[in-house]
């Protein structure tokens, strides 16, 4: 329109003129219509004219702006933006500041542990617009924190205060759930991760001898993915195990844990297999234990017994009894007689059976000649 100085203005609001005392009447600026405090009276809509200076004729009304007044002052509602409970040291952790359907135009400002001293910007943390962001959180950073809005000269509430905890990362815990630390080909083995809390909060890797272990090597079923399982030891599997943890969806690691180490022998294992007899011969009525053992392996076994062929597993008759790695006949009968066998049992893995042992019972009638014959030949000395 022009040098705003040739042109005098009108106002109007809801489509009533202002009254010229509640424009701005100076010549510099006399063009702008301002409201130095915001009340009930100022919502409506807003349009102007004008004419020019010593004219008759006024400017056709200009568009219209509709100023609408809220009744109270904003209150800033302040947010975590993260996805799990727990805040570690290291992770970045970002919040977030915002007046709930307010016009854009706000500078927020931020604060920590009391109010009325604005937060500085210091080197792991910066401020940008409705957020404030910690790159690598640290136990100072634990505290209160409140925000409020600025928009001009004009300030909101303060937000409601928000009580942000950092925690260290908790040290990893590498346990044995099942199976042994010395194994055997074929034989299978879980280790399982621990950290404080529920392990689905957690996501796992896994190391041997310092090197990481591909993901699809453990167990990420989400109902126990903090387990690795070995279903079959074999010759890459021998060495130091170890894990550790990361919040879900965070970005840091818990220290490694303690390790584990895996052993894995070459052979499936054959047990020795002998008869715990003072002398030569067995007789009926006799107490007689045969014992089975897996030589240089560590502990865990069952033992299984078998006669006069493998693969049927003895059963306990009543004058009969297996402990452990003993098989014991506490009161031998003819029907003894045979070839023994045993084999190792540890979870769902099986030794080698044994060499077969040989044993045969032999009757009264027989050891009551034998006794005859012996006294006869001292006699005959």
């Amino acid at each position: 329109m022009g040098d705003s100085t040739q042109w005098e203005y009108k106002w109007y609001r809801d489509e009533q003129e202002l009254p010229a005392d509640e424009s701005d009447s100076s010549r510099a600026d006399r063009n702008i219509y301002r409201i130095h405090f915001v009340g009930p009276s100022h919502s409506g809509k807003y349009q102007c004219s004008g004419r020019p200076t010593r004219g008759t004729v006024n400017s056709p009304i200009s568009d219209p702006i509709t100023l609408t007044m809220n009744w109270e002052i904003p209150k800033p509602e302040l947010s975590l933006d993260f996805s799990h409970g727990e805040t570690y040291t290291g992770e970045r952790i970002s919040l977030s500041c915002r007046v709930r359907g307010a016009s854009s135009g706000w500078k927020y400002l931020w604060y920590k542990d009391r109010q009325g001293t604005e937060l500085s910007n210091p080197d792991n943390s910066r401020t940008d617009g409705s957020s404030y962001t910690i790159i690598s959180a640290a136990l100072s950073h634990s505290g209160q924190y409140w925000c409020r809005a600025q928009r001009g000269s004009f300030y909101s509430q303060y937000s409601d205060p928000l009580q942000v905890d950092i925690h260290d990362l908790p040290q990893a815990l590498l346990t044995l759930q099942s199976g042994w630390t010395d194994l055997f080909p074929t034989e299978r083995v879980t280790l399982r991760c621990e950290l404080q809390g529920d392990s689905t909060q957690w996501e796992y890797k896994w190391y041997r001898d310092g090197q990481e272990l591909p993901a699809d090597e453990s167990d990420s079923s989400r109902a126990d993915r903090n387990n690795y399982r070995i279903h079959s030891a074999g010759p890459s599997h021998p060495g130091k195990y170890q894990c550790s943890g990361r919040p879900t969806r965070g970005t840091v690691n818990s220290p490694i844990s303690n390790p584990i180490t895996l052993t894995v022998n070459r052979e499936i294992p054959k047990p020795e297999l002998s008869l715990d007899s003072s002398h030569g011969e067995t007789y009926t009525g006799e107490r007689i234990s045969l014992s089975c053992r897996v030589r240089g392996a560590s502990s865990g076994w069952k033992y299984l017994w078998y006669k006069d062929r493998q693969g049927t597993e003895l059963s306990n008759p009543d004058n009969s009894s297996t402990d452990g790695s003993s098989y014991t006949i506490i009161s031998a009968a003819l029907s003894h007689s045979g070839q023994y066998w045993c084999r190792a049992q540890r979870g769902s893995f099986y030794s080698q059976y044994s060499d077969p042992l040989q044993l045969d019972i032999l009757g009264k009638l027989v050891r009551e000649k034998k006794k005859l014959f012996t006294d006869a030949v001292m006699i005959s000395d």
